[in-house]
């Protein structure tokens, strides 16, 4: 049992780490989705719903948390580490009973970047066996980093809008999680958004926001020109 569980949990050069990284982060996004649809007040029909998606991925993210202390060497360590801070913050509320607390739950968002510490360390361990074999399996690997890219761009937006949200709550541009979301898009995308009626704090995340949204372009160009670099050259950029 517990060699199974380094192997999900620890040992990144397996199929089954990626594979269940691949299943944490299904059930972080899901949950992520769930918490920013409980907050649009069209859709309270859908609360049971919610309280049934919200069970399950507790009870997942519980027997993780547990899971790591149980086969981690230095188990404390690992609790008063920034993960394990964020995977216990993730489960308390609802664990306590206090399921209204959204800015708690919110906290979950930031678990996306764990899937995606997870999920690099699986590529590049991958990327290092075939690094020196001209292989079809190479270059399909080379695809990972645009999907991790999205996924990226997706947490950031996702996060500056929860954060926005809990902040400029009143704010009718900010009303629900949806809404603050597609107003960070548009912040993102440079859709021409005005911060005038935004509190000072919420105007300093705007400005990291922009900032974000730069190194993000800057990371972009620079998957696209390997991307493009690999589609021209072939196996010549693989071996140089």
């Amino acid at each position: 049992m517990e060699k199974f569980l380094k192997k999900c949990l620890h040992r990144n050069n397996s199929k089954t780490y990626y594979r269940s990284s691949i299943i944490l982060g299904f059930f972080t996004v899901v949950s992520v989705l769930a918490i920013s649809l409980e907050t649009v007040s069209s859709l309270e029909q859908y609360e049971h719903l919610f309280k049934v998606i919200e069970l399950i991925v507790v009870t997942v993210f519980l027997l993780e948390y547990v899971f790591r202390i149980y086969i981690d060497e230095d188990r404390v360590k690992y609790i008063f580490s920034l993960f394990g801070f964020i995977d216990l913050i993730s489960i308390l509320p609802s664990l306590l009973g206090f399921t209204n607390l959204t800015f708690l739950k919110a906290v979950r968002i930031v678990r996306v970047l764990n899937f995606l510490r997870m999920t690099r360390l699986a590529k590049l361990t991958r990327l290092n066996k075939y690094s020196n074999r001209n292989s079809t399996k190479a270059r399909e690997i080379q695809t990972i980093s645009i999907r991790i890219y999205g996924l990226a761009l997706i947490s950031a937006v996702a996060f500056f809008g929860t954060l926005l949200y809990l902040i400029e709550g009143n704010n009718s541009l900010f009303s629900n999680i949806p809404a603050s979301v597609a107003w960070v898009t548009l912040a993102i995308l440079g859709g021409g958004i005005s911060a005038v009626n935004l509190s000072p704090l919420a105007k300093v995340i705007v400005i990291v926001l922009q900032f974000c949204s730069l190194l993000l372009f800057g990371l972009l160009i620079n998957i696209a020109g390997r991307f493009i670099e690999q589609k021209l050259l072939g196996s010549r950029s693989l071996e140089e």
